[in-house]
Parts: structure tokens; C-alpha cells; sequence
């Protein structure tokens, strides 16, 4: 828990402190997406301040663009601390 805890501080400090972890989590819990064979994955969820914060920090959009399998691959390879 701990160490989740501060994976989250860290992530707090990614977007200037400007929410809590506790706002992180619930809305990084809500971001659901749906996966579409061949296509890609739809977002599911409403934008945010704090969504549209986290877009800008690590440079992908999950609001408003299909994503393609490849392009979630990429995009956690990328955010990986």
C-alpha cells in the first residue's frame, strides 16, 4: 500500500500538485475504455480538468481519439516510472 501510495505522490507531483490522491485514483479508476476488436479502444468516460491535465502531462489522448492495441502498448511503455 505504501509503495502504491507513493507512485501516486509521485504522479501528484507529474501535475502540479493541483489534486489529490485521492481524486487521482477515483478518476484513474473511472477512465474506462472500450475495446473494439480491429479497431481499437473508445473511451467511455467524461473529461476533466484532471483528465485532460494527465492527457497534457504524458502526451496521449484517450478522450477523444480510438486508440489502436499498438498505441496502448506504446503508451505504457512510455509511462513506466
Amino acid at each position: 500500500m505504501v509503495e502504491k501510495l507513493g507512485t501516486y505522490d509521485e504522479l501528484k507531483k507529474k501535475i502540479d500538485e493541483k489534486y489529490t490522491s485521492h481524486q487521482i485514483i477515483t478518476t484513474l479508476k473511472e477512465m474506462y475504455v472500450l475495446e473494439k476488436l480491429e479497431q481499437g479502444h473508445i473511451p467511455l468516460y467524461t473529461r476533466t480538468d484532471l483528465t485532460d491535465d494527465l492527457h497534457d502531462k504524458f502526451r496521449f489522448r484517450t478522450d477523444y481519439q480510438i486508440i489502436t492495441d499498438a498505441k496502448i502498448k506504446k503508451i505504457l511503455k512510455n509511462t513506466k516510472y
